[in-house]
């Protein structure tokens, strides 16, 4: 059973935008059996348009009575727009991506239909807030600041951070010297986006917030930014989409590795440690091939992929499932 989308053209709680909206990945427990997991790497599945023509953002959740199992319905908050990892296309109402391939693993180990809303950095622990029983599935590193708002089951990507730039500044910006007095675009509510890790990139560079990473990638290719700064596997995605135009500086990397978790509400260790398990399976099943599928330039280019990128199983029971 291949899982539908449906595009409804809203984002929770927030404008509505050409390039967004909820996406329904259908996917019931008969799926495990039927094809042995959550779907291959790259499956898009079908389309269809809503049925209700929904003009409003999606009904807060009222909580699952019993949060120790999850409901047969689940929203999650998730990027559209990062190519790689979860690219929504709204013509062709289809979804695919990294992060789409977990989600669909996630629904059918879960027995559970998940629909993903159009989610930005910053609004992600609000999505959290809103609804009781949520998930966030979007490049949504685990911090220690975060877990006194939010729990998270994970790592199941690792990544460093450093810059993005035109190919033809490849010369101009080799080393995070060069950044001086350039513009650097970054997504407002990241990891990247606080002070101290401004200052470990350049603290003499002038950095520019927008809302999302679609929307710095296309001020560096119009010239308008010098440089996009974020964790780099998000970085080779648009390397990936947009080829030869851009390109990552290996010798440019900040900060200590980011784990990205599956983000849930607080006060809920029976989900949380149920998500664990999934993310084990999907170490140990689907990692490998879903990361080959939709990251095929920087797999051959950088041989050991998964030394760099795949989180060892035991770091899940380190970082996930903390309480505040």
């Amino acid at each position: 059973m291949k899982p539908s989308y449906t595009h409804t053209g809203v984002r929770p709680r927030h404008r509505a935008r050409t390039l967004a909206g909820v996406v329904t990945a259908v996917l019931l427990a008969s799926a495990c059996t039927a094809n042995g997991g959550g779907g291959t790497a790259g499956d898009k599945g079908s389309a269809s348009s809503s049925s209700n023509g929904s003009s409003g953002p999606p009904a807060k959740s009222s909580g699952s009575p019993d949060r120790t199992t999850f409901p047969k319905g689940i929203f999650y908050g998730a990027k559209f727009e990062q190519p790689g990892l979860n690219e929504y296309s709204a013509t062709g109402h289809q979804a695919q991506g990294f992060e789409n391939d977990l989600a669909q693993f996630v629904a059918a180990k879960l027995g559970s239909s998940l629909t993903a809303v159009d989610t930005t950095s910053k609004e992600r622990e609000t999505f959290l807030a809103d609804h009781a029983d949520g998930l966030v599935i979007a490049t949504y590193s685990i911090t220690d600041k975060r877990k006194k708002l939010v729990a998270f089951a994970g790592p199941y990507l690792n990544t460093r951070q450093g810059v993005l730039i035109r190919a033809s500044d490849k010369k101009k910006i080799r080393k995070r010297e060069d950044l001086t007095g350039k513009a650097v675009c970054t997504a407002e509510g990241s990891t990247s986006d606080a002070d101290d890790q401004r200052t470990l990139l350049n603290g003499k560079a002038e950095y520019v917030p927008r809302d999302d990473y679609k929307r710095c990638v296309d001020d560096l290719l119009n010239g308008n930014v010098d440089a996009v700064w974020t964790d780099k596997v998000i970085l080779y995605g648009f390397v990936e989409r947009h080829g030869v135009k851009l390109m990552v500086p290996e010798a440019i990397e900040v900060g200590a590795p980011q784990k990205y978790g599956i983000g849930l509400p607080l006060a809920q260790p029976e989900r949380c440690r149920q998500l664990v398990t999934v993310l084990k399976d999907f170490l140990a099943d689907k990692w490998r091939v879903s990361f080959q599928s939709h990251f095929p330039h920087l797999v051959k280019r950088v041989p050991d992929f998964e030394a760099r990128f795949k989180p060892k199983p035991e770091t899940l029971a380190l970082n996930s499932c903390d309480s505040p």
